[in-house]
């Protein structure tokens, strides 16, 4: 029998497997590996469920990707935006306010002059306390507010801080100053460059793990588990002993699954919340009436209410790869609350008159192919329960023998090093 059940043959579960040097078993719902990470292929385009690069800062997780995978990792040098005012602004916003109109601008550096920093924040902080306190009140009312509260689907009162570090670049004084004075000279964040595959998009990344690992059953979900009796059931009708189980799937459902939770895990996991993202991925034809003027932008951001979506990307800019000659391809990301309709034709309709508002598309331009990628469970919310919620929920898991691991198990914002690194770490801690 198996030792380990790994729930999910995503980057997480994959990179656990890979590492692992006990007997395994990996279960995928789906019939291909990937889940989120994954690709699709449609009429020589290749898709992602949105936009996933590879920021990568353990200087181990670059050898390991060149030893494993069978195409090259290119550098890229980071091209992105914030569309606003109908102009470019530079990513991160707060420090290329030069590209404003004046007036906003004057508003957004005198807001940061005299904002009542703080010099730190407890747990549970507001964002928008955090972010008046970090950038001042012009910063927050222009981009961070706006911007936030259309990604997370909720308020920037309810949003916490606490998911900030190292998403949010923090120029210092002198830099703001000068980025709100002259063209940008300097770049910031995590994201300054990433890692795009030459070909087959971020499923080459998964491949590249799944091509080495034995024992993964594609199409096979996991069922029931009873945590005292340490028993798993599949959809296929079978009954897996174990000794730990390592999960990836989203916490949620994980709990759902398991028998006789306790009455105080259950009032743990209804104080969890998500949002979803509805990826529309989109292929264009590039004629003199429809090429896409992006100035080579690889995303863009939209904190603006009149457009459906909070961010756009062009495939085609990351790659060359991912889009045949004489076509391009985006992805554009709407977020919605769970369980709240999502009709396509209307986000469509909406969406593709919002490209051509932009400029991102030619005014007559109509997307050659359209495939949605659906993302349920998208962005977790870091709100003011979830830190309570999940030391009670991680506490009984452990207690089973059972870890929770990955972007969704950990209910964490994260990038996908962070998923490779953290199957890394909990294999070696089950090797001893």
């Amino acid at each position: 029998m198996p030792e380990i059940i790994i729930i999910g043959a995503g980057l997480t579960g994959l990179s656990t497997a890979y590492h692992l040097k006990k007997p395994f078993v990996v279960l995928e719902k789906h019939k291909t590996p990937g889940g989120l990470c994954g690709s699709i292929s449609d009429g020589g385009f290749t898709f992602d469920h949105s936009g996933h690069l590879l920021h990568l800062h353990d200087p181990l997780t670059k050898p390991l990707l060149d030893g494993l995978m069978a195409v090259k990792l290119d550098k890229i040098a980071r091209q992105a935006s914030v569309f606003t005012n109908r102009r470019y602004v530079p990513y991160p916003f707060q420090a290329n306010l030069y590209y404003l109109p004046e007036k906003i601008r004057k508003e957004c550096l005198d807001g940061f002059i005299r904002r009542a920093r703080k010099r730190s924040f407890p747990p549970n902080t507001a964002f928008q306390e955090w972010s008046n306190s970090v950038f001042g009140k012009g910063i927050t009312k222009h981009f961070m507010k706006p911007y936030n509260e259309k990604l997370w689907t909720v308020s920037a009162s309810r949003l916490t801080s606490d998911w900030v570090a190292p998403f949010v670049p923090q120029p210092k004084l002198a830099e703001i100053i000068s980025g709100a004075n002259n063209r940008r000279n300097k770049e910031f964040g995590y994201n300054v460059s990433f890692y795009y595959p030459e070909a087959g998009g971020c499923q080459s990344i998964v491949n590249a793990f799944y091509d080495n690992v034995d024992n993964v059953r594609l199409g096979v979900a996991a069922g029931r588990i009873d945590p005292i009796n340490k028993r798993l059931e599949t959809s296929d009708g079978k009954v897996l002993r174990y000794e730990h189980i390592i999960s990836t799937q989203p916490l949620v459902e994980l709990l759902g699954n398991i028998k006789d939770l306790p009455a105080s895990v259950k009032s743990a996991v209804g104080a969890l919340s998500w949002n979803s993202v509805d990826c529309l991925n989109l292929a264009f034809r590039s004629d003199s009436r429809s090429t896409c003027p992006a100035r080579g932008q690889h995303w863009l951001y939209f904190p603006e209410k009149k457009y459906v979506f909070y961010r756009a990307g062009i495939y085609s800019n990351i790659h060359p790869s991912m889009a045949p000659e004489g076509f391009f391809s985006m992805y554009v990301e709407l977020s919605r609350k769970p369980g709240e309709r999502f009709d396509g034709k209307t986000a469509l309709s909406h969406t593709l008159a919002g490209l051509r508002d932009a400029g991102l598309t030619g005014k007559n331009s109509r997307p050659e192919i359209t495939r949605v990628l659906k993302l349920p469970y998208a962005y977790v919310i870091y709100d003011k329960k979830r830190t309570a919620a999940l030391k009670t929920i991680t506490s009984f898991l452990a207690k089973n023998d059972i870890y929770s691991i990955g972007r969704y198990g950990a209910w964490e914002y994260s990038f996908m090093e962070s998923s490779i690194i953290g199957g890394k770490k909990l294999a070696a801690k089950l090797n001893k």
